[in-house]
């Protein structure tokens, strides 16, 4: 959520309505890519974001938004220990200057 919230754009999914299992976003100028394989969650492919003991499945990103200061993004996933398994949805919005 850090990054959506910093970015100045999401690249992917590309339009409102579209739902994806990876997440592209623009920060900085630059884009960041965030995809599951395996149940490991990978930044731009080769850094990995979950432990070693822990899987995510079920990772979907819906942009709700398009473009403009009302982008918006709903994630679902869950999250899965060696002893437990919980389940997220949430909705985040990019951050806009005014």
């Amino acid at each position: 959520i850090y990054d959506i919230h910093r970015s100045s754009s999401i690249v992917s999914p590309a339009t409102a309505g579209l739902t994806s299992t990876g997440l592209t976003l623009n920060i900085g100028g630059t884009n960041h890519t965030y995809t599951l394989t395996d149940g490991v969650l990978y930044l731009d492919g080769s850094s990995r974001l979950t432990g070693i003991d822990t899987t995510v499945s079920g990772l979907s990103f819906t942009r709700i938004g398009n473009g403009g200061d009302n982008d918006t993004l709903q994630i679902s996933f869950t999250i899965s220990s060696l002893t437990k398994s919980q389940s997220y949805n949430s909705t985040v919005s990019l951050r806009t200057n005014l």
